[in-house]
């Protein structure tokens, strides 16, 4: 696996999504290593706070950006997000048991 993430807004088409985010994304997804998770630093400055780490990955040109992009790659993301989606389950556990009543 590995994955890139970017935010902003994006247009939606009959053919799916599209816009200079999903371009963004698609590009920081190509420069991620096998088993990483690539941010931008967009991405990482809007989840300060959240208890994810990151490394560095430095800045990267993209096609119709100027300037560098800052990426980030997501340190032990096995372990975070084993953390949120156990969180997800005792929420939804939660969740079932009140609506249940």
């Amino acid at each position: 696996m590995r994955s890139g993430i970017h935010t902003g807004e994006i247009e939606i088409r009959d053919s799916g999504f599209a816009g200079l985010t999903v371009h963004v994304a698609e590009n920081i997804s190509g420069k991620a290593r096998a088993g990483e998770l690539l941010v931008s630093g967009v991405v990482s400055n809007l989840v300060a706070g959240s208890g994810l780490h990151f490394r560095e990955r430095g800045g990267e040109t993209i096609d119709g950006i100027p300037g560098e992009v800052r990426l980030l790659a997501v340190s032990d993301v096995v372990r975070h997000w084993s953390t949120v989606l156990n969180g997800m389950q005792v929420d939804l556990a939660a969740f079932k048991r009140e609506t249940d009543t």
